[in-house]
């Protein structure tokens, strides 16, 4: 009965349940290994503790960095339409096309002639 029970409880699927977000290990880790003051029992968990502190802010930073790049794609293309420019200008290719890593190329230019007559 007992055993039942703890394998309950420590069933991924009943820990989403009651934290009502997934669990991760380092998580686990850190909430077994910390006393009730909020101390932590050893150096170990307190190193795991702050590396997943910093994996989860740097997680948040690139989503947002991501996000910031679309921002900027999508406003310097509005800019570049909305002038009436059939090319893109060699300083505005990497931030229209970072991928593209030479600024005389073509390829931009034909794209942006694509999608300007679109």
């Amino acid at each position: 009965m007992w055993a039942a029970f703890v394998d309950y409880r420590l069933d991924p699927k009943t820990k989403e349940l009651a934290s009502g977000k997934p669990v991760s290990r380092g998580a686990v880790f850190v909430a077994t290994r910390k006393r009730k003051d909020g101390s932590y029992v050893n150096d170990n968990a307190k190193i795991v503790s702050l590396r997943d502190v910093r994996l989860q802010k740097i997680a948040r930073l690139e989503l947002q960095l991501e996000a910031n790049k679309s921002q900027t794609k999508s406003f310097m293309t509005f800019v570049l339409q909305n002038l009436g420019l059939e090319s893109v200008p060699p300083e505005f290719v990497d931030l229209i096309n970072p991928q593209v890593s030479d600024a005389n190329s073509a390829e931009p230019s034909s794209t942006w002639h694509q999608s300007s007559q679109a």
